[in-house]
């Protein structure tokens, strides 16, 4: 995986789940400076339940970061012992597929996103056409695909002629939310900092929204550019960013929080059939949210009243959608269905399918 493990609670819960379920577990991950935290099933330091390899490289981004990565993960897959390869997004099927048609390894192929659709390819036109090559041929050679939605899932079916399976980002363990008498006027937001993700409109808002403040949890591409608009704005005392927080801390940094955002570039498809990590956390943390009318929230928006959508980017729609969660009797309605949610939604339930396909496997070994 190219994510940061110690960030990355998708893979935290699966990780998890796979432990208790007594595999052996080898995680290669990208090496970065930052290992101020450290995941390990337990949610403590005391206990490492899994092999941690660390894939450093010399190049931290463009094209030459995922080549060199893939190269080096290859070889490290190679000489390294393995049932099942499980493949973290398009970007880590470069050296699975190599190791595949060397050793005969099965490999599984999580599709976070539509990745040859992300907006830091799109128009790049040989860049995205590369991914394609990639992504049809790990979809070809891959035992099980699996993905975040069942919009996306439909999308990649299509794209690749291939199933997969759903498994939603759902927590794995319950959250105790703040009094709403402690919340405050702060809107949340946590994620990757990156272009597409209306991080730039909400802060051209806040000006005109003086009584609340934002913050922002997580690092990415445009973080340097969203802390200059800062600066241009004047903004400094009501514009926080919190870097990149463990799930720990996550939660206790988002309980003074009163609404949670999930803003959306709807020009991009991979955006507009998504289904974001944070969407069921906010309901774990029973805070209403903004997101995008895309076909995903608006489906669970019918079902659980967790949040409103908005059709647009716009300054006063945002405005807008802000003021609305003023209204006290409307807003205990909301965080009254993120209650009511979350006794839907069971992490355990979700991954039931992946836990069923392994067992398979296994039995066959």
């Amino acid at each position: 995986m190219t994510s940061n493990l110690a960030y990355d609670q998708r893979m935290q819960r699966i990780l998890r789940c796979l432990y208790y379920e007594g595999y052996h577990l080898k995680v290669f991950s990208r090496k970065t400076a930052d290992r101020s935290y450290h995941f390990s099933p337990e949610n403590g330091n005391a206990k490492i339940a899994y092999e941690e390899n660390y894939v450093p490289t010399f190049f931290q981004r463009s094209w030459l970061f995922y080549a060199e990565y893939n190269f080096r993960l290859f070889f490290k897959l190679l000489i390294s012992r393995q049932n099942i390869i499980y493949a973290v997004d398009a970007d880590t099927l470069m050296a699975v597929l190599c190791v595949r048609w060397l050793k005969g390894t099965k490999f599984i192929y999580d599709a976070h996103e539509f990745f040859e659709q992300s907006p830091e390819i799109t128009g790049k036109k040989w860049i995205q056409k590369t991914w394609q090559v990639i992504t049809i041929a790990g979809c070809r050679f891959s035992s099980l695909r699996i993905t975040v939605g069942n919009m996306l899932a439909d999308l990649l079916k299509k794209r690749y002629n291939k199933d997969f399976t759903v498994i939603r980002n759902i927590p794995d363990t319950a959250v105790t939310p703040s009094q709403i008498s402690s919340r405050q006027k702060i809107i949340w937001y946590q994620g990757v900092l990156n272009i597409g993700r209306g991080l730039s409109e909400i802060i051209r808002c806040m000006p005109l929204l003086p009584e609340y403040s934002l913050i922002l949890a997580g690092t990415g591409d445009i973080e340097d550019q969203l802390k200059d608009l800062v600066k241009k704005l004047l903004l400094q005392d009501r514009v926080i960013f919190k870097g990149p927080l463990s799930p720990a801390a996550l939660i206790e940094a988002s309980k003074s929080a009163r609404i949670g955002i999930n803003l959306l570039d709807g020009s991009n498809r991979n955006y507009f059939y998504s289904l974001a990590n944070r969407t069921f956390d906010f309901i774990n943390m029973e805070l209403p949210a903004i997101h995008m009318n895309f076909p995903e929230y608006v489906m669970l928006l019918k079902k659980h009243h967790v949040g409103i959508t908005i059709s647009d980017l716009n300054q006063q729609t945002i405005i807008n959608a802000v003021r609305s969660f003023e209204n006290e009797q409307y807003y205990l309605q909301l965080v009254s269905a993120c209650r009511e949610a979350k006794v839907d939604y069971s992490s355990r339930t979700e991954l039931l399918p992946l836990l069923q396909w392994l067992k398979k496997e296994f039995s066959e070994v």
